[in-house]
């Protein structure tokens, strides 16, 4: 998880993350060096399995790489962008997949291309920005209506498939950590603590 806004816990929206945060393989990253070693770690393990891959041998199971405020990344670690560009590029081949949500899609605040952002294979929209959802959700900006959006509404795009209203079932945090707490610690598949 890469967020630079991070907080186990915010005591003023309630979200809880402990649960979630307890079944990482690797710690959050928050702070721009924490940032470029995780998404570091994960361009390795891209190479490393592209080399498995060519040898015949399995990869390893799926790992997912989840962000969240992709302008901020970009300021704080503009490397981790291209290393992001080359894990979405190549990465479901051997999986390696990620999970990104941002209040822009735009490349002059994100860095990359539009080419890398079209890698998104599946995009939700839950409002605000029009202009990076028209990018994402491949459909006129002024066909997009904000009005209905929100509280379990979004509008979304699956590789292949016209974007399409869709209800987003909503989870509680006390629901979250019933689904995900172990009696046991998570471990590393990359070797990391």
């Amino acid at each position: 998880l890469v967020d630079p806004h991070y907080a186990a816990f915010d005591p003023v929206s309630g979200e809880d993350w402990r649960a979630i945060e307890a079944r990482l393989m690797l710690p959050p990253a928050y702070k721009p060096h924490e940032i470029k070693r995780t998404v570091g770690s994960f361009a390795k393990e891209l190479e490393r399995r592209l080399e498995a891959r060519r040898a015949g041998k399995q990869v390893g199971p799926a790992l997912f790489l989840a962000f969240d405020e992709l302008p901020v990344i970009a300021r704080l670690a503009p490397e981790a962008i291209e290393q992001l560009a080359c894990i979405l590029r190549e990465g479901r081949k051997v999986g390696l997949y990620t999970i990104g949500a941002t209040q822009s899609m735009l490349v002059k605040e994100v860095g990359g291309s539009s080419a890398i952002r079209d890698q998104y294979r599946t995009a939700f929209y839950v409002g605000g920005d029009r202009k990076s959802a028209a990018a994402l959700l491949d459909i006129p900006e002024r066909q997009i209506d904000d009005s209905v959006l929100g509280g379990g509404i979004a509008l979304v795009r699956a590789a292949g498939q016209p974007t399409q209203l869709v209800r987003i079932p909503l989870a509680t945090n006390e629901s979250i950590a019933q689904l995900l707490l172990t009696p046991t610690a998570p471990t590393s598949y990359l070797g990391e603590p």
